[in-house]
């Protein structure tokens, strides 16, 4: 759980990850793969073995949740719901055109003055392979689409197994797209009325991998496993 206590005329801190989620800003939401990833690959019915387990990340307080099935981003690793203090304000809203992720901001005022105590908790569906997801496992690497509600295309991220944990591979820039954009497999949208340009990706197996060689899924998040009954 991430919480502040500090003046509300002050800018609150907050993880990365939760701005991103917040703002919508993440390259990732610009660029579109129209087929799983990568192509020519079978697909796993369910994430193999070791991957399942309970992960964390002690840096931003980021818990990864990977069942069979599902694979969840939160800063909490049980779900809960808090109750306001009298006088104070509960609110909850989603953000995200594929309705995957979740945000839920409580504000309570506490004192005099001006002070504000900030409760957040988040919850990110990264993939569920039962609700149109698909996940590919190929060199080492675990490639996780995720459909985009409303689109014939996938989000992709990358999960790879670490000695000790595992590793979350996302798009941070799509600087190196423009550096490519004279080769067939790539394409861009010209953005209208202030709108972001959109990259549609198909390479073969040979070009995603140039593309990770090249920095494409630059984000990097480290998750250290959990034993049972452990933090």
């Amino acid at each position: 759980m991430f919480s502040v206590f500090q003046p509300a005329r002050r800018i609150l801190y907050a993880p990365f990850l939760l701005i991103c989620l917040l703002t919508g800003s993440c390259a990732e939401e610009r660029i579109r793969f129209p087929e799983p990833q990568p192509s020519g690959t079978k697909a796993d019915a369910r994430l193999r073995k070791p991957f399942p387990g309970t992960y964390f990340n002690a840096e931003d307080s980021v818990w990864l949740l990977i069942s069979e099935d599902n694979i969840r981003m939160s800063n909490h690793l049980v779900w809960e719901s808090g109750k306001s203090e009298e006088g104070g304000f509960e609110g909850q809203f989603s953000v995200g055109k594929d309705s995957v992720k979740n945000i839920k901001i409580e504000v309570q005022s506490r004192g005099k003055g001006d002070s504000l105590d900030v409760d957040t908790h988040f919850e990110e569906l990264v993939i569920d392979l039962n609700k149109g997801g698909v996940a590919k496992y190929y060199k080492g690497y675990y490639f996780l689409n995720t459909p985009i509600e409303g689109e014939n295309a996938y989000r992709l991220r990358i999960l790879q197994e670490e000695k000790h944990g595992v590793s979350m591979l996302s798009i941070q820039s799509d600087s190196v797209l423009h550096l490519l954009e004279k080769d067939g497999y790539l394409s861009k949208s010209e953005p209208e009325n202030g709108e972001e340009e959109i990259w549609t990706l198909k390479p073969s197996r040979r070009q995603l991998r140039d593309l990770m060689k090249k920095g494409l899924f630059a984000g990097r998040i480290y998750f250290e496993r959990q034993e049972p009954g452990g933090k």
